[in-house]
C-alpha cells in the first residue's frame, strides 16, 4: 500500500513540481548566461544553464535545448539513455580546468522498482537521479562559481525557492 500510495504521489504531484522547478532554474540560469557573458562568470553560468536543461529534458523530452548549450546536453543525454557506465560527465565538465573531471556512474539511471515499464515514472527516475548525483563541488573557482549561481538562481526564480522547499 505504501508503495502505491508513494508512486501516485510522485507521479502526480512531485514529477510536475520537479518540471516547474527545472524549467524555472532553466529560465534564470539563460538571465545568468546573458547577463555574465564576457566575464569571468561565464562558462559557470553556461555550466548552470546546461544541467538545468538536462533536467528539463529528462523530463519532458520535447523542451526546447538552448543552442549554447545543446551539444553538451545531447551528450549527457545519450550516456544517460545508454546507461553507459562510468564516464566523464559532458556537463559537469563543461569548460573545466581541473585534473579530475567529473565521473559518472550512468547505470544508476536505469529505473527500477515500479519506476519501470511506465514512461512518466522514468522521466521522473532519472531527472532524481540526475540532479541526487551530481553536485557543484568545490574543485576549483569556476565550480564554486556554478554553485553560487545556482544558488542565487533558486531564490530569485519565481516561486522555485517555494517549489524546492516543497519536493524538498
Amino acid at each position: 500500500y505504501f508503495l502505491y500510495l508513494q508512486k501516485q504521489v510522485e507521479e502526480a504531484e512531485l514529477a510536475p513540481r520537479l518540471l516547474a522547478l527545472s524549467t524555472a532554474m532553466q529560465q534564470q540560469s539563460q538571465a545568468q548566461l546573458d547577463e555574465l557573458t564576457g566575464t569571468e562568470w561565464e562558462n559557470a553560468a553556461r555550466r548552470n544553464l546546461a544541467f538545468f536543461s538536462v533536467g528539463v529534458s529528462l523530463l519532458d523530452p520535447a523542451a526546447a535545448v538552448p543552442e549554447s548549450v545543446a551539444e553538451p546536453v545531447a551528450a549527457e543525454l545519450a550516456l544517460i539513455d545508454g546507461a553507459a557506465g562510468i564516464a566523464l560527465s559532458p556537463v559537469m565538465n563543461l569548460g573545466s580546468t581541473a585534473a579530475d573531471g567529473v565521473m559518472e556512474d550512468y547505470t544508476q539511471y536505469i529505473p527500477r522498482s515500479y519506476y519501470a515499464g511506465e514512461e512518466s515514472l522514468e522521466r521522473y527516475f532519472r531527472a532524481m537521479m540526475w540532479y541526487g548525483r551530481l553536485t557543484f563541488r568545490a574543485v576549483d573557482e569556476d565550480a564554486s562559481r556554478s554553485a553560487l549561481l545556482a544558488c542565487l538562481a533558486l531564490q530569485t526564480a519565481g516561486g522555485a525557492r517555494e517549489t524546492w522547499e516543497r519536493l524538498y
